[in-house]
């Protein structure tokens, strides 16, 4: 019997600007070497940028992105025999959440534009044109749990 303490998880409070759990949990992604003054400069340019380009709510276009975005199935490597594979496995809503925000960072970091603000303002517009990187993630992803699918008896959680 394992005498370990459970973790419990952990409640994320909403940011001071627009009362959203959303924003705050971007903002704690976007956060580097504890600079959190900065990655809110950068959320609050984003919702501003796609609140003047889409004159619509930026929390109502986020939640649309991260809908498209946010996968079904994550991959697991699980060692079957002498290789390794990827084994599709079904995950929580949390974690569809976090990681369709961790892609979008990813993706728009790799942007060419001149603010990080302006880069995943893009990035979202894009996920919302149907033409975006993350998709072609997203859709990567699903290929690659579809053709491992005979896998998925090996894994226990």
């Amino acid at each position: 019997m394992s005498r370990k303490k459970k973790l419990k998880q952990q409640y994320i409070k909403p940011d001071s600007i627009y009362n959203n759990f959303l924003i705050s949990l971007l903002i704690s992604k976007i956060l580097k070497s504890g600079k959190k003054s900065l990655a809110n400069h950068i959320v609050y340019k984003m919702c501003s940028i796609l609140k003047n380009q889409t004159e619509e709510n930026p929390i109502d276009i986020l939640k649309k992105a991260i809908i498209i975005v946010s996968p079904k199935i994550e991959l697991k490597d699980k060692k079957i025999g002498k290789r390794i594979r990827k084994t599709p496995v079904e995950i929580t809503s949390y974690r569809a959440t976090y990681l369709a925000l961790k892609w979008i960072i990813k993706f728009s970091k790799k942007r060419n534009e001149k603010t990080m603000g302006q880069r995943l303002a893009n990035e979202i517009l894009d996920i919302l044109d149907n033409n975006s990187e993350t998709i072609r993630e997203r859709k990567r992803v699903h290929r690659i749990a579809k053709s491992n699918k005979s896998f998925v008896f090996h894994f226990k959680p």
